[in-house]
């Protein structure tokens, strides 16, 4: 079942040691993905989520605090 979706998820991020950003949904924590950057991680989370959740054309905002992309 196709659906179009509107939702802010949240992540938490941190840097692995080859210097990749791991990034994880709070909401669907087996969704776990790697980006070079930041960018990149959250990019990547949300094509993770629309492909395994089957949601077309899905509108998601993913939110990490200031503090925890700070500790980066």
């Amino acid at each position: 079942m196709n659906k179009t979706i509107a939702e802010v998820l949240n992540a938490e991020i941190e840097k692995g040691e080859d210097q990749f950003f791991i990034i994880q949904c709070k909401e669907y924590p087996q969704f776990i993905t790697q980006g070079k950057t930041i960018e990149e991680a959250v990019k990547m989370l949300k094509s993770l989520i629309s492909f395994e959740l089957k949601w077309s054309n899905p509108q998601i905002m993913v939110s990490i605090s200031e503090e925890e992309v700070s500790k980066l």
